[in-house]
């Protein structure tokens, strides 16, 4: 499979189509916030509004390191895995974390647990980052609907990325969820509803 931006813009459309949404809201987290700008971008008139939750813009990084699948973080349980979130400030409860274990980790032959998604995901997307030489924050001011962004309160994404982000569109607000970090839908699930609610209502 391919793990491009252009790709992924591309089937959002063709999905979109095929649903038959000719104007609607669109929401994308983390990976896809890079997603959410790239496709509001390429398609004016065709949002009702955005919502960016916690990543900035892609643009280049010649420096990013790139994983191979034997690099691949794997954890011997659940205790294990969300010991590492929490490394990474998340708030996530451990009850909701355990729950959901089975769906976003799979086991190896080795017996040790890794995500789920194909590790292929973060290697294809960092090596596009390297090599591009497209800045999509020079995109930014093509997007005229009213833009959210929000920012975990304790997430490692920069803040001022984001800030710098909602400056270059011309009406866009920035929000900041508090006791948060990047997966500020499992951290706190409840500011985050209300934020996008109060937005869009």
């Amino acid at each position: 499979p391919e793990y491009r931006l252009e790709v992924f813009v591309r089937d959002l459309g063709e999905f979109t189509d095929q649903l038959g949404l000719d104007l609607f809201c669109l929401l994308g987290a983390s990976l896809g916030g890079r997603v959410a700008y790239r496709f509001a971008a390429h398609n004016p008139g065709r949002l009702e509004r955005l919502v960016i939750v916690d990543n900035p813009p892609a643009r280049p990084h010649p420096e990013a390191e790139l994983p191979s699948s034997e690099d691949a973080e794997s954890f011997s349980g659940p205790q294990e895995a969300l010991e590492a979130l929490r490394r990474l400030r998340s708030g996530v409860r451990e009850d909701f974390f355990k729950d959901r274990f089975a769906h976003n980790y799979r086991r190896r032959e080795d017996g040790r647990y890794v995500h789920a998604h194909d590790p292929e995901l973060e290697r294809q997307t960092r090596e596009e980052l390297k090599r591009t030489e497209q800045d999509d924050f020079r995109l930014l001011r093509k997007i005229d609907e009213e833009t959210l962004i929000i920012h975990g309160e304790r997430s490692p994404v920069s803040l001022e990325e984001l800030k710098r982000a909602a400056d270059a569109i011309e009406r866009a607000e920035l929000v900041e969820i508090p006791d948060a970090g990047h997966a500020v839908h499992l951290d706190n699930a409840t500011a985050l509803i209300a934020a996008v609610r109060d937005f869009l209502s």
